[in-house]
């Protein structure tokens, strides 16, 4: 429980050995490496679909090495045994899976997450892969996939020189750790960073560009207020659908007023 508790898992499928943590050497650095096993019955094969019976059996383990949040300062992984399975319907082996990290990757759910908040302490990439034994690409990758659209972390001197060819000068705002979030809709982006920075309130507006023109953070606001493309669409179909709504209610009161004047 206190094992599961520091490493913040929540995998009831997950069993830690008896000796369950060595300190290792790994990549030239001290750490510290959790040993666990993870297994469970499977209700079918995810290869082709059969439900589980007989003729699915224990097929030894496949061990994953897998980066979890630092403890004591120290880097720390998941030797993790995972139990695998031959099928004999489809002949095709599987192995078990966990809600800890995504299939096929390395770096925990909680090292994703941890990440993602220190982003919100304004620090460099570089800073935030040291603190999370992770590679600046993979601070990249976790960053842009906490974004709701097409969203890129760029060096701020990259970013100037591309808008330099488009004769864009923003430099004054390329201070710091800066993401680019761009859209083929004008309003979508500014609208999902709005509802990303009610939640962290430490990520900010620097700058935009609508139309190739400068935005500033005060005009982003603005436009964040604007319905979506499909919204306003919306309201235009309600609007048009209105004006023959009220004639036809009017036409009928009329229709009904020379029925009683006739009798």
């Amino acid at each position: 429980y206190y094992i599961i508790k520091t490493l913040n898992m929540e995998d009831e499928n997950i069993h830690f050995y008896k000796e369950f943590v060595n300190e290792e050497f790994i990549n030239g650095k001290r750490c510290l490496v959790f040993k666990a096993y993870l297994t469970y019955i499977p209700e079918y094969c995810p290869k082709c679909g059969t439900c589980y019976d007989e003729k699915i059996e224990k097929h030894g383990f496949k061990n994953s090495l897998i980066k979890v949040p630092s403890v004591s300062k120290l880097n720390t992984y998941l030797s993790l045994d995972k139990q695998r399975y031959h099928c004999h319907h489809c002949n095709k082996t599987f192995t078990c899976t966990t809600n800890i990290v995504n299939y096929g990757c390395n770096i925990s759910n909680n090292t994703k997450h941890s990440i993602a908040f220190d982003l919100t302490k304004k620090v460099s990439e570089k800073d935030i892969s040291i603190d999370n034994n992770v590679s600046t690409n993979t601070v990249e990758r976790v960053i842009d996939s906490y974004f709701e659209l097409d969203s890129k972390v760029y060096k701020n001197t990259l970013i100037q020189r591309a808008l330099n060819d488009l004769n864009i000068d923003i430099h004054e705002y390329l201070n710091g750790p800066s993401a680019v979030a761009f859209s083929e809709d004008q309003i979508a982006p500014i609208k999902v960073l709005a509802n990303f920075m009610k939640k962290h309130k430490a990520v900010t507006l620097k700058v935009g560009l609508v139309d190739g023109n400068k935005t500033t953070e005060e005009e982003l606001k603005q436009l964040a207020t604007i319905p979506s493309r499909e919204g306003l669409l919306t309201m235009l179909a309600g609007g048009m659908l209105a004006i023959p709504k009220d004639l036809a209610i009017c036409l009928d009161l009329y229709s009904k007023q020379l029925e009683e004047n006739n009798n």
